[in-house]
């Protein structure tokens, strides 16, 4: 993606998938509000490196990304 617009609007549309991961990974020294900032992190790093040719949906692609981001930190 090089619009950012598009980028911006693509992350506000998932923002429930990256809170809810970040509710799962929890954890007692990181607080949600940082886990959900590396899960941002994780998902726009699977936007780039997405391809829809391989038959995956983007939210089943991207949650590997958002917990690996988030495991870190």
């Amino acid at each position: 993606f090089t619009d950012n617009k598009a980028l911006s609007k693509l992350i506000m549309g998932d923002l429930n998938l990256i809170i809810s991961q970040a509710y799962k990974f929890q954890r007692k020294k990181l607080g949600v509000e940082d886990l959900v900032q590396q899960g941002m992190i994780g998902y726009i790093r699977a936007v780039q490196l997405y391809c829809p040719d391989k038959g995956s949906k983007l939210g089943t692609y991207a949650t590997p990304c958002i917990f690996q981001a988030m495991a870190r930190h």
